[in-house]
């Protein structure tokens, strides 16, 4: 069973979708991967997060952060059904470890009815849409993301970009928020699923500088503002 909804909310454009699925017998992902965020909440049962490599074991109260063109596939163990929510132009980052593309935690069984209430009213108000309906989602979506930043140390970046490409405006992005790192022109194209040469030949046509010389200026510009 799957069913997916769409989100349509004047003046806001980062909520996409909400769906409710369960994975068994009559209904089987297969390897796919989505150009928006999604935050998956599992309401029952048990399976597998599939990646291409390593797989992430997945039962009820569980919670897990894909970023976009992260290619994954649901595995069920015993019927396991969750919601999920998809969100455009945003991005999931642990504080000290920006490769990792899905993230995912275990929540206490306050926090999980709480948060299980509040997808199934987004889940509802999209379905009926009625007076405030567009109010009660938004106050909904605010509160799940709320709750997840009680439960783990993390930071959701919007990606934008007005003259820039989506792949150019997130590698500067993660430079800006990670210059301190051991950043490089590999560990950055990894986490956006491109060739080195790709990234580095978009970037230095985008910007006119180098990956590295973008980090450096961000480092010297750090140091500057350190010294005042």
């Amino acid at each position: 069973m799957h069913r997916r909804l769409l989100i349509s909310i004047p003046e806001e454009n980062n909520l996409l979708y909400i769906s409710e699925t369960t994975i068994d017998e009559n209904f089987k992902a297969s390897y796919h991967s989505h150009p928006n965020l999604e935050i998956l909440l599992i309401v029952d049962g048990e399976g597998k997060l599939a990646t291409m490599n390593r797989n992430i074991d997945m039962k009820k109260g569980d919670v897990i952060i894909i970023n976009a063109n992260s290619k994954h596939c649901e595995v069920s163990k015993k019927n396991c059904t969750f919601y999920a929510i998809g969100i455009n132009k945003l991005e999931a980052f642990l504080p000290n470890d920006f490769q990792k593309k899905i993230i995912y935690f275990s929540l206490n069984n306050n926090d999980f009815n709480s948060l299980l209430a509040l997808y199934k009213i987004i889940f509802q108000e999209v379905e009926i849409t009625k007076d405030y309906s567009f109010d009660i989602i938004l106050n909904s979506y605010n509160m799940i993301m709320k709750y997840i930043a009680r439960n783990i140390s993390i930071n959701f970046k919007k990606v934008e970009s007005e003259n820039k490409s989506s792949l150019v405006a997130n590698a500067i992005n993660i430079i800006e928020n990670y210059y301190y790192n051991q950043l490089t022109l590999k560990s950055i194209a990894h986490r956006l699923s491109i060739s080195p040469s790709l990234l580095a030949h978009a970037f230095k046509k985008e910007t006119g500088k180098t990956i590295i010389e973008y980090k450096l200026e961000c480092q010297l510009q750090e140091a500057c503002n350190l010294l005042k």
